[in-house]
């Protein structure tokens, strides 16, 4: 699946969300994505909205998420996803300016969403 950056707007900040983009699976627009920057480098993060629980605690509750399987790790498909998604996010970044640390993701490293 082909993954492209629709929209990107960098923050200049020294906060670990780097910025906000939208993204095109082919049929499929997501909007309100963000590129932050973790201790281990950059994740994706994907839409989530907040809510107030019956205990009057705030939480972020998932719009989009990747898929499980029933061990409830990430199926192959969904990191094969995220990958992809992460390095569109990351080359639009760097294509307007901003500075992503080399290295990445090992394949050990638990996937952040």
């Amino acid at each position: 699946m082909a993954v492209k950056v629709k929209k990107m707007r960098p923050l200049e900040n020294d906060g670990k969300v780097k910025a906000f983009f939208s993204i095109s699976l082919g049929p499929i627009d997501i909007e309100d994505c963000r590129l932050i920057e973790g201790k281990n480098g950059f994740f994706v993060g994907l839409p989530s909205k907040k809510v107030t629980l019956r205990s009057g605690e705030e939480a972020y509750l998932p719009i989009v998420s990747l898929s499980k399987g029933s061990d409830g790790t990430f199926t192959a498909s969904a990191t094969k996803l995220a990958t992809e998604i992460l390095e569109a996010a990351k080359e639009e970044y760097e294509r307007r300016g901003g500075t992503v640390p080399s290295g990445g993701l090992d394949e050990e490293d638990d996937l952040p969403f």
